[in-house]
């Protein structure tokens, strides 16, 4: 498995153990938000957020507040 799918099976698992109700996507260099979205989906190493495609293996951290997974790129 590789390290991008590592981390979708992780970010899947805490989706539902916190009941994530929206993700938000940030650049990491200045938290600078890009996207939120209350729908997302997951493929073999990447997240749909709203209707845009971001690579998992490039994520550089991650954060849940309340019921929102802040992802940062």
């Amino acid at each position: 498995m590789s390290s991008a799918e590592t981390v979708v099976s992780r970010l899947q698992g805490l989706i539902v153990e916190n009941d994530i109700r929206q993700v938000e996507v940030y650049r990491y260099s200045d938290s600078k938000l890009y996207n939120r979205s209350d729908t997302w989906s997951f493929g073999h190493e990447y997240i749909q957020v709203g209707n845009d495609s971001y690579n998992l293996g490039r994520m550089v951290t991650f954060l849940l507040v309340d019921q929102c997974l802040c992802l940062y790129f």
